[in-house]
């Protein structure tokens, strides 16, 4: 069985490191997972291909804006098997050990990268 990553991130480029370095990387080099690292900024329907934005009600910062992101999200999650989403946050849930093996059942993982403190809630 082969574990499938899907990362939705503005820094695509971020992971390539991960994909050939340590653990994951031989993970990968055996067959066993596999790691795609998705651009955000190819859903954005600009010409600037711009993702961020003031908060919709207001407030200091900026926040990704949810059509593009909401898109992403249903075009990969689409695609093959099914996914568990997860959205990655500094407000989320903790990894530890017991979510790390509920994960470790999936074959498919989505997962949504923040680019600021977080989501426009």
């Amino acid at each position: 069985m082969i574990v499938r990553f899907d990362v939705l991130t503005i820094f695509p480029q971020l992971f390539d490191a991960f994909r050939t370095t340590g653990v994951l990387g031989k993970a990968i080099e055996r067959g066993v997972v596999a790691v795609e690292a998705h651009d955000l900024r190819g859903w954005a329907d600009n010409k600037w291909k711009q993702l961020d934005d003031e908060p919709y009600g207001g407030g200091a910062g900026m926040v990704l804006q949810a059509p593009p992101v909401l898109e992403a999200l249903c075009d990969i999650g689409s695609r093959g098997e099914s996914a568990r989403m997860i959205v990655l946050g500094p407000r989320g849930r903790v990894l530890d050990q017991a979510f790390a093996e509920e994960l470790a059942c999936e074959e498919r993982l989505v997962m949504l990268c923040g680019r600021y403190e977080g989501f426009d809630e």
